[in-house]
């Protein structure tokens, strides 16, 4: 993938790759339409060169972008030059090898929001050839509030830890049945367990 600072597109079919986004959004059959504008996932379509073709609905709702302003502009003014490179390699190992398996071809990005706020998404990357041009699209997860959940219950369990561990008291945490799942170290101190 090319990282310079003002990317080179090859040439398209029709002459500029608004015309590869128009031909598939308005491809035969609704399935297609129906994924590119309905998706939960946002979807990027992008050059090997990181030139983006364009964006789905999802893209701009998640990083706040107005209609159309992603159009044209590099994968980097996205996710920066630190995740430009990781999403480099992906592409080199998709066209290596196609065939390999999809956890090859995801891994875990930051998203620049239009706002400066960094928004947490899991990119998975494949192609299609279409009039001869390879066409990547990237598929983006937002994982932005379960990371968040996920740090809130970690900070959660650390506080009850340290609450449950440096009580004065003795402690219990037991199941429906009364089974002892755990106990404190006073507990274990009294009781001699």
């Amino acid at each position: 993938m090319n990282t310079s600072s003002r990317p080179h597109s090859p040439p398209t079919p029709s002459g500029d790759s608004s015309a590869i986004v128009a031909e598939l959004e308005t491809m035969p059959g609704p399935l297609w339409r129906l994924t590119w504008t309905c998706s939960s996932d946002g979807m990027l379509l992008f050059l090997e060169d990181g030139t983006i073709l364009g964006v789905n609905p999802r893209v701009e709702e998640v990083l706040g972008y107005p209609a159309g302003v992603l159009t044209e502009r590099h994968l980097r003014d996205i996710f920066g030059e630190d995740h430009l490179q990781q999403i480099s390699h992906v592409v080199e190992q998709v066209l290596s090898s196609p065939d390999a398996p999809e956890s090859s071809k995801r891994l875990p990005v930051q998203a620049l929001h239009i706002s400066g706020e960094r928004r947490s998404l899991e990119l998975s990357i494949t192609h299609m050839l279409r009039d001869g041009v390879t066409i990547f699209v990237g598929l983006a997860r937002d994982v932005t509030e379960v990371e968040r959940t996920r740090a809130a219950l970690a900070q959660e369990q650390a506080r009850f830890n340290t609450f449950f561990q440096d009580s004065n008291d003795a402690l219990f945490v037991h199941d429906r049945e009364g089974r002892i799942l755990e106990a404190n170290r006073v507990a274990t101190n009294v009781f001699g367990y």
